[in-house]
This record gives C-alpha cells, structure tokens and sequence, in this order.
C-alpha cells in the first residue's frame, strides 16, 4: 500500500513519470498502467 501511495501522490504532483518508474524499479509502461490512470480518476 505504501508504494502505490508514494506512486501516486508523486504522480499527482507532477514528477516526471520516468523517475517514478525509476525509482520503482518498475518500466514506464507498468507504472503509467498503474499509477497516472488511478491518479487521473481522483
């Protein structure tokens, strides 16, 4: 739960997805489909 809270609310500020995805350890492509679509319908 902690990390898709501190995904999403970096997310909603604005920070550049590839660093959210970088400091993830995830691709862009995984966490543009879990994190920007549920920060977007909030």
């Amino acid at each position: 739960m902690m990390r898709h809270t501190f995904a999403t609310l970096h997310v909603q500020a604005g920070t550049p997805l590839p660093t959210v995805a970088d400091w993830l350890g995830d691709s862009y492509e995984v966490t543009h489909e879990h994190y920007v679509a549920y920060a977007q319908c909030r």
